[in-house]
Formats: C-alpha cells, structure tokens, sequence
C-alpha cells in the first residue's frame, strides 16, 4: 500500500510547499462532481502572492531561494489557517486553491479573506516586496471543468489585483472582456496579412474660411471575422500597448499612402494625415520606416501628416521631440492630435516641431450655449496662434459650432457637419460634389 499511494504521489506534489498541485486539484474536483450529485453551490479560492513583475524583480534582485521561502512560509500559514480538514493546492509556482466550507455564503468569504490576506502578508519578511490577492468563484461541481474553474480563478485575481481589492468575486461580463482583448490581440497579425479585415476610411478637414477641403484624417476600420465590426475605440488602445503597435502603424501608413497616390494622379492633392502612437515614437528606425514608404509610392513628403497625442509625446519627451525633429527635418507636417486632453508642459508645447493643433472634441461638441467652454477654446486657439500653430476643431457637428469657431478665427474644422468617416470612393465622390460647401452654407 505504501508502494501505491507513493506512486500515486509521484508528480502530484509541488516540491518546494509539499502540498497537492495542479494535477492533483483537477483530479479532486472531478471526484468532487461524482460525488456531489446535489447541484448545491460550492465556492472556490484562489490565492495569488504577487504579479509576474514583483516575482521577475525579486528572482533577479534577491535570488530564487526568496520566492521559495515566501511560498513555504505561505504554505505552513494557509495549513494553519485553514485546518487539516481543507485540502491547499499550490497550483503554480505562487499560487494557492482550496474550497471554503460548505455552506460559505460570498459576502462572508470575501470577509475571511481579507483577515487571511493580511495574514499571509506578514508571514514573510518581504511583505512589502509581494501584494497577495484571491479571486472567489462560485461554482456547482457537476456545473464546470476542473480547468475552466482554475481559469476563473485566475480572472477573478486578476481582477482583485487590477482593481486594488484584496479579493474579488469572479464576474462573468469582465471575463469575457478579457477574453475578447485576448482574441483581439492574437488576432492582429492575422489581419494584417488579411486582404479583408483591415481597411481604411478618411475625414475630411475643412478651411473654414475658404470652406474646402485641404486634408483627410486615415481612419481604420477591422472587420473580424468571428467578432465582427470592432471599434477602433476598442481594438486601438490594446494593440498599443503590444509589440504589434508598429507593424500596425505601418500598415496604415503604407495603405494611406498608396491611396493618396491613387488620387494625385487622379487630380486630387490633400494631404493625408495618419496617427502615430508613442511606440512609434520611441522606436529607432520610425523615421527610416516613414522615408521607405514615401519613396515606396512616390509621394511628396509635404503630402502626409503625423497626428501624435500629448501623451504620447510626453511618454519619454526627449526621444520623442527627437523624433519629430528628424520627420520634420525631411518635410513632414506634424500635428498634436486631442489637443487639451493630454499632460503636456508649456515648455515642451513650444519646443516641438509641429504646425497643427487639433483640438479634442471633448471641448467642442457642446460649445453652443456654454460660455465657459468658449472662454476655454478661445484661450486655445490664441494660445496656439501666439506659438504659430494652425488650429483645428475636432468634432463640429451643428452649423452654430461652426459659426462660433470661425469668429474665434479657428483654421479648420473636421466633423459630421461636413462628412463622415468615408472610404475612398465615396470621398471621391464627395469631393467632386463638392458637399461641403452645401453643409458649411446650410
């Protein structure tokens, strides 16, 4: 018998706690849903010790003999806490599952937790080195896979862990937030390599003062094929903050630009203007990228304009004005994009070389009948002739706005008053008929 539960044994226990690990767990909860017939609801706790950044910092600064004394030293604490009767998995290097008593009501595990955490934290002479938090799913045995259940277990630490709590309750809805995000970014080179996914779309901006049109902001557009039609609002935001920001960029890039050669030799000449992030601007071989694809399609550099954000400028300030120094320097028009929502110093704002100021819609939607909102813009707009930027407004959607801007000697003006987001055929033909002239006379 000894001979048998020793190699029962063999690859279920984590070495370095001694206690049942992951294999173990998901053989114990399929037996659980054997023998717990009843459909009664049970809950399930994770306790994770620190984020993967703690844990890299620690190993590197300290050695691996730290981590393991933490989770020794949290292994004896959980046994003491939690009594023999309750089985504790450490499921991965620095993480812990078990199962609160039957009948555990939510509200009251979240209590006992936070008692725990604190516990657990002191346990070890690193407290301030590792942040543990637990994640709480309720569950029926017969109801879920014992990997699913682990997979919830961990979102909802992460959750706990993202939200400063010390333990939270798993939610559906953020697990599938968090699944789509994931699904969005394993997705990107796909469609990137696509000849149907991505596409692009283009606004106009409009003189106010002449009334035609003298640029295009590029717009992006990813229809998936399983999610459907994704928002950049959505999509753009978690592809910046991954390594596929750049090839991205570049695709827009080479794809406007293609486009604007299209239509130069078709007679039309406006400048296209394409978003850069703060990726873009810290990597070293940008500005070559940006030469490559002008030559690529023969377009003048005066024909294409980079839109950054103040934020992203301001990410590292130094290497981005370098940067935008070097794209300058080879005839590129640059602009600060959402101009006003960003953390830019004054003494950085006169110091880039950029020409244009585009205001953030946020300011303008709404300016009629807001007297505040006007004194705010005003101050904009002169504040940014007085540096000599030319000023756009983003966002003018009723003929009063527009009325408005062009008193307050605003240049342009982009929005739904004059067109929407247009894919190239339908701003060819919007062009031709000239539509906003009729919108801006309106």
């Amino acid at each position: 018998m000894a001979q048998i539960e020793l190699q029962h044994a063999y690859g279920r226990i984590e070495p370095v706690s001694g206690l049942p690990n992951r294999i173990q767990f998901y053989d114990d909860m399929t037996d659980l849903a054997r023998d717990e017939q009843d459909a009664n609801l049970r809950l399930a706790v994770l306790i994770d010790l620190a984020e993967t950044a703690q844990i890299d910092n620690l190993t590197r600064v300290m050695g691996p003999g730290h981590l393991d004394a933490c989770v020794k030293a949290a292994a004896r604490l959980l046994r003491l806490e939690l009594g023999q009767q309750r089985t504790i998995y450490n499921v991965s290097s620095t993480q812990f599952a078990f199962l609160a008593a039957k009948g555990s009501q939510e509200a009251d595990a979240l209590v006992e937790l936070g008692d725990l955490l604190s516990h657990l934290q002191a346990a070890t002479d690193l407290r301030f080195l590792l942040t543990p938090v637990a994640g709480i799913v309720p569950f029926t045995p017969t109801g879920i896979e014992p990997a699913e259940l682990l997979q919830a277990l961990n979102s909802a630490a992460q959750d706990a862990r993202h939200s400063n709590n010390q333990a939270s309750l798993f939610s559906l809805e953020r697990d599938e937030k968090h699944r789509r995000h994931f699904k969005i970014l394993q997705d990107v080179s796909e469609a990137l390599r696509s000849d149907n996914q991505l596409a692009l779309v283009f606004q106009p901006r409009i003189d106010l003062q002449s009334r035609k049109c003298v640029a295009v902001e590029v717009l992006l557009r990813w229809q998936h094929p399983e999610l459907g039609n994704v928002s950049p609002s959505e999509f753009i935001p978690i592809i910046e903050r991954s390594a596929h920001v750049r090839d991205l960029t570049l695709w827009v890039l080479n794809a406007a630009l293609g486009q604007s050669r299209s239509w130069i030799d078709a007679g039309f000449t406006m400048p296209v203007s394409v978003n850069v992030s703060a990726a873009n601007l810290e990597d070293h071989v940008f500005v070559e990228h940006v030469m490559a694809a002008l030559m690529r399609h023969g377009i003048p550099p005066l024909h294409l304009e980079l839109e950054v954000t103040e934020s992203a400028i301001m990410k590292d300030a130094k290497a981005a004005l370098r940067t935008l120094e070097a794209l300058r320097d080879i005839g590129i028009k640059l602009s600060i994009d959402d101009f006003g929502t960003g953390y830019s110093s004054l003494s950085y704002l006169q110091k880039l070389p950029t020409e244009v100021v585009k205001i953030d819609q946020s300011f303008i939607r709404n300016l009629d009948g807001d007297e505040r909102g006007q004194s705010l813009v005003q101050s904009m707009i002169t504040l940014s002739h007085d540096l000599g930027y030319r000023v756009v407004a983003e966002g003018v959607e009723t003929n009063p706005v527009r009325e408005i801007l062009t008193q307050m000697s605003c240049d342009e003006a982009q929005g739904y008053l004059f067109a929407k987001p247009l894919p190239a055929l339908e701003l060819e033909t919007w062009m031709k008929a000239g539509q906003w002239r009729d919108k801006a006379a309106a």
